[in-house]
């Protein structure tokens, strides 16, 4: 008799992780903590899951991905706007946490046609600073478009010290001395 082969996929919220099971359609809640971890691994070893799907959501994820990874899981980091294509294609208009989840273990099971690659911690430090170094830029780009539409002196000179304090962390250096050296890995 063959086997059935079974995808989970995750949707993960601050305070919880929706998880469903790709074909089974099984699917639990859990706390996104160290218990509610402790539960979801046990419950995907009792389905026989080996792989399992998040979508990226903002470093929440993060948490959930190792636990996973440590336990042994193939864990996947989805791109969102491809699992919502996906889910728009089948005709999935509804968006909510369980259909969310089942919409990303279908996704993982059906749609992968690689090994996921495991996630990289030691790179956390350089992703926090290029997010941080983008809203840095936003954030001047912001402040040179509202000057150039200011007469008041005043305002113009409050908008000129913001660009101003709007600077390169000085803590930040020895990632930009060492930038190259994350290339080569």
């Amino acid at each position: 008799m063959a086997q059935v082969v079974k995808a989970a996929g995750i949707d993960v919220s601050k305070p919880w992780l929706d998880v469903a099971i790709w074909p089974t359609r099984e699917e639990t809640r859990v706390s996104r903590d160290a218990a509610g971890l402790a539960r979801l691994i046990a419950w995907l070893n009792d389905h026989d899951v080996t792989r399992v799907g998040l979508e990226a959501s903002g470093g929440y994820e993060r948490f959930a991905i190792d636990g996973l990874q440590a336990a042994g899981f193939e864990v996947a980091l989805l791109n969102p706007l491809r699992v919502r294509r996906f889910a728009q294609a089948k005709g999935r208009l509804a968006k909510n946490d369980r259909v969310d989840a089942r919409t990303v273990a279908q996704f993982t099971l059906v749609m992968l046609d690689r090994d996921p690659v495991p996630r990289r911690r030691d790179l956390d430090a350089l992703a926090e600073l290029l997010t941080y170094r983008g809203q840095l830029n936003d954030w001047c780009t912001d402040c040179v478009n509202q000057r150039e539409h200011l007469r008041d002196t005043a305002l113009r000179a409050s908008i000129a010290r913001r660009l101003t304090s709007l600077r390169w962390p000085a803590g930040c250096a020895p990632f930009r001395a060492s930038g190259r050296s994350w290339r080569r890995r």
